[in-house]
């Protein structure tokens, strides 16, 4: 067993060089853990779970901070290596304080850019993320229900196994991101971009898809059910193996793209 505290605490080179190694959501080793007035800066801390750690009065690093999880952490008189990390986790904070909080605080159409944030399994029930941008996050198994997505930014981000259920989303953009195995249910997609986005595996029923881009996505394996797409663009789209049930189509030729063993029943 490795006392990873210890070895964080005495040799923090050495720490850095071991941590590299583990995986990012397997950082786990100081969830409830006590770093409190500790000098923190030169330790590689990123994408850690730090849920309900207690760091009052540590000196930190405010990029690798704003890339953890931060659910119940005590970050009270903490001292940033550089101030402009500190609306940021503010930021962050009252995501991880629910959606009262959150959208009551949050500056309407003020974009907000959060990159490789951490919000593994959680339920955005009823979250406005409006104009706010998620670059390269961590959400997987999470669920978003009630959640006002519009001009919202994923890209890069790691979604796979989330849910989206009975919500419109407009102006969403999911380029480059990782969503194999998500569940989309009566959803209303508008000017949704998944360019060169992972779908594989991925189930939506009773969705309707207006002017949406699967340019370059890989969306082998998925299954759609009572959908419609209208304007939709699937140039160069990985849709081998796909299931279109009860499907209808305008302006949205699924020939441009890749369609070996493709049904539509």
């Amino acid at each position: 067993m490795i006392d990873w505290k210890n070895i964080l605490l005495s040799d923090v080179d050495y720490f850095n060089s071991l941590i590299s190694s583990v995986p990012v959501l397997e950082r786990t080793m100081f969830k409830g853990a006590d770093l409190s007035n500790y000098d923190l800066t030169k330790a590689f801390l990123k994408s850690f779970d730090l849920s309900e750690s207690n760091l009052t009065d540590a000196f930190i690093s405010g990029y690798y901070l704003s890339t953890c999880r931060l659910d119940k952490t005590i970050l009270k008189n903490i001292t940033f290596d550089d101030p402009y990390w500190k609306p940021i986790i503010e930021n962050i904070k009252l995501i991880w304080q629910g959606y009262e909080v959150w959208n009551l605080n949050k500056i309407k159409d003020l974009p907000v850019l959060l990159n490789k944030s951490y919000f593994t399994h959680l339920v955005f029930d009823k979250y406005d993320f409006s104009d706010v941008m998620f670059t390269s996050s961590y959400f997987n198994h999470s669920q978003f229900q009630g959640t006002k997505l519009s001009s919202t930014l994923f890209s890069g981000s790691n979604m796979t196994y989330c849910i989206f259920k009975n919500i419109p989303l407009q102006d969403v953009t999911f380029n480059n991101g990782h969503l194999k195995n998500t569940h989309w249910s009566d959803c209303q997609l508008m000017n949704i971009r998944f360019v060169a986005t992972d779908l594989q595996q991925s189930i939506f029923k009773n969705c309707q898809f207006n002017y949406v881009s699967f340019n370059d996505a890989i969306c082998q394996n998925c299954y759609f059910e009572n959908c419609t797409f209208s304007n939709c663009s699937f140039f160069d789209t990985d849709l081998s193996y796909c299931h279109f049930l009860n499907c209808t189509f305008e302006n949205a030729n699924l020939s441009f793209g890749k369609t070996d063993y493709l049904v539509k029943s």
